[in-house]
């Protein structure tokens, strides 16, 4: 049996990076995630109907991208990848905390799914390049904790935060949302 201290020091460099940066990149998704049709609704004044299309366009981009995004990985790298994809996250943030417009609205939620269909192939594929052996099944394990623990944690935190009476609470967890993935990419 292997305790975290000898896990964590078993591990790579690159490994402690990327292990380190997937609760503070998760906790800025969890500031969002659960209140992004709030703020389309409430905020934004978009119809239910239509905010909960625009949610799904996330899944649909995501799937849709992810095949390409794998390919794509193959071609030029999971490093390479995995920052395009942060990018798109970020961007997609950036842009949908100033929507005013489902057309816009609609850009950014793409672009956030473009980043989960590319990022999750794509940072997979790097953690299988930087851990080895054992330590691969215990890291991918403590990883999917992580990315649980940071979504639930940025969840409360967005949750004390966030109110319809204050409406630019809003654009501000999805500027947060949009800081966290800057972690990773340094």
């Amino acid at each position: 049996m292997i305790g975290i201290r000898s896990f964590w020091a078993a591990l790579p460099t690159e490994g402690r990076w990327l292990l380190s940066t997937v609760a503070i990149q998760t906790l800025g998704r969890g500031l969002t995630l659960p209140f992004t049709i709030i703020y389309l609704h409430e905020v934004r004044g978009f119809d239910l109907g239509l905010s909960g299309a625009l949610m799904g366009l996330i899944a649909i981009s995501g799937f849709a991208a992810t095949g390409p995004g794998g390919s794509l990985t193959d071609r030029y790298g999971a490093r390479t990848m995995l920052l395009g994809g942060l990018v798109a996250m970020i961007v997609g943030n950036v842009v949908l905390a100033f929507a005013t417009s489902p057309a816009v609205a609609a850009v950014a939620l793409m672009l956030i799914g473009i980043n989960f269909g590319v990022s999750w192939p794509a940072f997979n594929a790097l953690i299988a390049a930087v851990v080895s052996g054992d330590l691969r099944q215990k890291y991918f394990g403590v990883n999917f904790a992580l990315v649980n623990l940071g979504i639930g944690v940025g969840g409360i935190i967005g949750g004390l935060y966030v109110d319809v009476g204050e409406p630019s609470a809003f654009p501000a967890i999805f500027l947060a949302d949009a800081a966290s993935a800057l972690i990773p990419m340094a």
